[in-house]
């Protein structure tokens, strides 16, 4: 019995990608823990729940406002906020946010975080914009895009 060539190539081909599909490797950690500094030296920690479907976040930062002073404060995770990583590991974010500061009274925020992680680490950008009236008059603060590539800690 003779088989034509393609036809054996066609075969070997679909034999060798159900193999590949059967020991694909999820992208997204299970309950991983992942911390270090960002690009502006401040501290950052990313955790995965046990499922691998919620990511929460803490990460200090400080910003420079339009009137030369800086400030310095922390952004995490809320109990309702909801970031869910792809099945690639990536992730982002985005939320507004009112209160108060001391020493700035009423402010008013927004931030974005985005990023990827895997087995080894996590990585990605995070920026904060925060306003506020002091004197009768709006100052704007802002991070600027800061970085971060920080390694998995609970292995």
């Amino acid at each position: 019995m003779t088989t034509d060539r393609p036809l054996r190539r066609a075969v070997a081909g679909m034999a060798v990608t159900a193999a590949l599909g059967g020991v694909a490797v999820a992208a997204v950690p299970r309950h991983a823990s992942y911390a270090g500094d960002t690009s502006q030296g401040q501290p950052v920690a990313i955790q995965i729940s046990k499922k691998g479907k919620r990511l929460d976040y803490q990460i200090e930062w400080t910003a420079n406002c339009d009137d030369g002073e800086q400030l310095a404060a922390r952004t995490a995770t809320k109990p309702g906020d909801r970031i869910k990583p792809d099945r690639k590991g990536r992730f982002h974010f985005r939320s507004t946010a009112k209160g108060a500061l001391p020493g700035y009274g009423k402010v008013r925020g927004r931030n974005r975080i985005r990023g990827r992680v895997n087995r080894k680490r996590a990585k990605g950008t995070f920026t904060q914009d925060v306003h506020f009236k002091r004197h009768h008059k709006r100052i704007n603060c802002t991070t600027g895009e800061v970085t971060f590539r920080i390694p998995r800690t609970d292995k």
